[in-house]
């Protein structure tokens, strides 16, 4: 466009300023209005005065806040306007918050800047006010929604707290010497609280107890089960220690209504002296099988365990005892179904061959040291990948001193 065409456009447009204007103050859906020295309205947009619940601008002329607001709006406004008299400093993007006479509430971001004649003199104040009541409203329940998750997140964050210091001071439960064998233990919870049970519940020195268990599920409720389920089978077993399968039998009577739909695997041990040899004795509720190291043949096998349900599942399955004879400097490994089933970043499992070659490869270390080593083989398997279960490992050798 021509310099000579763009000076008439800019004369048409200045000589239709007062048309422009009113056109502006009535088809703006935002409130507009100026205010003098007093804060008194002195001319307004129409939506405005249609907020206001007038018809004629006689209706709003020489009023102030105070005649459509309560005092707690009207003043907060009038000494936020007097400020911007007083300064020369404008606010932008106020969000206020306009009290009326009827106990509504209305919520509206507002600039107000101060108002000058071309002479320099200031004469008022040019406000433009937009009503964000329904995003107001709507961001408030979305904090209230908001603050209540933290809440009951702070909350669940104790009850979980709680839950460890219960689960760590019970599980894996108080070490139990014993006279003709040492052990190790590896208890690794997923998280703060694990689904996995070790318990040792008997004290007596001429015999091993224990007690390997797994819960489905993870988390608080696994936690809570898992104390649940010591505290029931402990008594069981040593109620009927020389029936063990009795004793799970027990368990899966007084529990199995009160964990469904979850379920527990588990093995019962007992390791004891018999004339001039140790038998081990165990009930299991579907838990992994046994690494057993036979000393006397220098070998690795795996004590394959008859089938039996988890406990939790009703299927009419007669529950047996099984026994094993064993010897000065046999090692056995029993574990959780976390070990043989993590995964490394290639999505492979570790699984039972792996934990194999693990039980082997340690047995050249002392008992004591042998779980934590077998776990490290399976941690250095994982790498970088996500932990996806509990893994507890229970190592075991006859020392017959």
């Amino acid at each position: 466009m021509k310099t000579h065409e763009v000076k008439q456009v800019q004369d048409i447009y200045r000589m239709s300023i007062p048309a422009l204007f009113d056109a502006l103050l009535n088809e703006s859906e935002d409130c507009i209005y100026f205010k003098d020295m007093k804060c008194r309205f002195v001319y307004v947009s129409q939506r405005h005065a249609k907020k206001f619940g007038v018809s004629s601008l006689e209706d709003i002329v020489g009023k102030t806040d105070f005649d459509f607001f309560t005092d707690e709006h009207a003043r907060q406004a009038y000494e936020d306007e007097q400020e911007i008299l007083r300064s020369g400093k404008p606010l932008i993007n106020l969000t206020e918050k306009e009290t009326w006479p009827d106990g509504s509430v209305t919520w509206v971001t507002s600039t107000k800047i101060p108002l000058h004649l071309n002479s320099g003199k200031l004469v008022g104040i040019l406000g433009i006010s937009r009503d964000i009541t329904r995003e107001k409203l709507a961001l408030d329940k979305l904090e209230e929604s908001e603050r209540r998750l933290r809440e009951k997140n702070r909350i669940l964050q104790i009850d979980y707290d709680n839950a460890r210091r219960v689960q760590s001071a019970l599980i894996p439960g108080e070490s139990q010497p014993c006279s003709f064998l040492d052990y190790s233990l590896v208890y690794n919870p997923l998280e703060a609280v694990g689904g996995d049970v070790l318990s040792f519940p008997s004290g007596r020195p001429d015999e091993f107890m224990f007690l390997l268990g797994d819960v489905c599920g993870h988390g608080i409720s696994a936690a809570l089960y898992t104390l649940l389920v010591k505290h029931v089978a402990d008594q069981a077993v040593v109620d009927q220690p020389d029936h063990l399968e009795l004793s799970l039998e027990r368990v899966q009577k007084e529990i199995s209504d009160l964990i469904r739909p979850n379920y527990v695997t588990m093995v019962a041990g007992r390791i004891r002296r018999e004339q001039e040899c140790y038998v081990l004795e165990v009930a299991h509720a579907g838990h992994p099988d046994i690494l057993h190291y036979d000393s006397q043949r220098g070998t690795v096998e795996v004590i394959r365990l008859k089938r039996q349900d988890a406990i939790g599942f009703v299927t009419g399955r007669e529950r047996c005892g099984e026994r094993f004879e064993l010897s000065v400097g046999d090692r056995l490994l029993f574990y959780t179904d976390g070990a043989v089933e993590t995964v490394n970043e290639c999505a492979e499992e570790f699984e039972l061959d792996r934990l194999i070659k693990a039980f082997e490869a340690e047995l050249s270390s002392p008992v004591k040291d042998m779980a934590a080593g077998i776990n490290k083989r399976v941690r250095e398997f994982r790498g970088k990948a996500p932990r996806m279960d509990d893994v507890t490992l229970l190592a075991v050798e006859i020392t017959g001193a």
